[in-house]
């Protein structure tokens, strides 16, 4: 994630990541980073390198149209509460133009604000998350 405002204060930052078919429901369930795993770079550059796998879900298994949800989440000190920052959706796309899941494709998108919209209608619908717009979400697939 890159631009996040404030980013070096955020406290137990993490990225929750969902698997959701062409309807928005969820194929896998949310699988979260450990807390302490980001790294926080200069510019507002949060960095996670660790792998996150979904146990019953291959690549070639997912369908078009399905969609990867990330969720950037830290620790509010005053409410005792994870809350999400900011989000962003990867959409499966195969053919023409597309973006595929697969191994060894990188993929990048804008952040997007909340709340968070996992229907595909919704997720059109979705704001970019301050004066965002470029393309602040870098995935790789392994």
């Amino acid at each position: 994630f890159r631009g996040v405002k404030d980013c070096a204060t955020l406290k137990n930052v993490c990225v929750s990541v969902t698997l959701l078919d062409q309807n928005g429901t969820v194929m896998e369930p949310a699988r979260t980073t450990p807390m302490g795993a980001a790294t926080v770079k200069p510019g507002g550059v949060v960095v996670f390198e660790t792998p996150v796998r979904f146990s019953s879900v291959r690549y070639d298994s997912i369908q078009n149209g399905s969609a990867l949800l990330l969720e950037l989440k830290h620790f509010k000190e005053g409410q005792k509460k994870m809350s999400v920052k900011c989000w962003a959706v990867f959409e499966n796309e195969n053919g023409e133009g597309g973006f595929p899941f697969a191994a060894g494709v990188t993929l990048k998108t804008a952040k997007l604000a909340k709340p968070v919209k996992s229907d595909p209608k919704g997720r059109r619908k979705a704001k970019p998350f301050a004066k965002s717009g470029g393309e602040d979400v870098v995935v790789r697939f392994q």
